[in-house]
């Protein structure tokens, strides 16, 4: 996560079980103990590309799905 994301996050956590695990070469990672849910992957996609998501793998592909369908709609028209 992005410097300036990351310190949204630590004035606003995502969710209670928050951790900051590592802040290295400007980049932090967050991690939580929490369910996937419809209003988790919709608060993380809101971020953009300023956040990532590292695991798990479930929720990674969830995001990759939903992003790959966002860009498929700037697609040229031909």
């Amino acid at each position: 996560m992005e410097p300036t994301q990351a310190k949204y996050f630590r004035a606003l956590p995502l969710h209670p079980s928050q951790l900051e695990q590592l802040d290295v070469d400007g980049y932090s990672i967050f991690t939580y103990r929490m369910r996937i849910t419809y209003d988790l992957r919709e608060a993380l996609l809101s971020y953009g590309s300023n956040v990532e998501v590292l695991d798990p793998p479930e929720l990674r592909r969830l995001i990759r799905h939903e992003l790959e369908k966002a860009l498929s709609l700037y697609h040229p028209r031909g």
